[in-house]
């Protein structure tokens, strides 16, 4: 893969599910190399990871907004309640966004009511995208990590809860 980008390589891998691939392996020393066969499958990478904190404090991780987000969002936030957290650390970093409702869903979370983020296309032209759901982390304190990973969707989420008063963000500028 030398002189390869990531996706070229990824190309050359990617394949029916099912189906074997040999892939010729070298150490950096380029003296030997073997080959290995590995039978493709579909990975799921979990975008939703919680754990409980000291002193009663969720740590929510939103690794990106994907199709399966929501879900895995939603179930969370079900088992957090249980819990009864004093507070919440959602952490946004390194999310480089994904799909636009989900982040929307996910920052309403925290917003009763009212605009999380305004599109504004050619032509003058807005669209609005309000706040939806249960609103169940309503007047939860909470903070919001972000880095210079953090961007497109997970920058809507960062920015709503700030201009809410919904959170304090943390950490770097983000990515845009």
């Amino acid at each position: 893969t030398f002189g390869m980008t990531l996706e070229e390589a990824v190309s050359k891998i990617r394949g029916p599910g099912g189906s074997e691939v040999k892939l010729t392996v070298s150490s950096q020393s380029l003296k030997e190399a073997h080959d290995i066969k590995i039978r493709r499958q579909k990975i799921n990478i979990p975008t939703i990871r919680w754990e409980m904190k000291e002193n009663t404090i969720a740590y929510l991780r939103v690794s990106y907004f994907n199709q399966d987000t929501w879900r895995e969002f939603d179930v969370a936030v079900k088992q957090i309640l249980q819990k009864k957290p004093r507070g919440v650390i959602l952490d946004l970093r390194s999310n480089p966004g994904g799909f636009l409702d989900t982040s929307v869903q996910v920052a309403s979370e925290w917003v009763a009511d009212g605009v999380i983020v305004r599109e504004r296309m050619s032509g003058n032209r807005t669209s609005e995208h309000r706040s939806v759901g249960a609103h169940r982390f309503v007047g939860m304190p909470t903070v919001v990590l972000v880095d210079e990973g953090t961007a497109s969707g997970s920058e809507i989420v960062a920015g709503a809860l700030q201009d809410y008063g919904a959170a304090k963000v943390i950490g770097k500028k983000t990515y845009g």
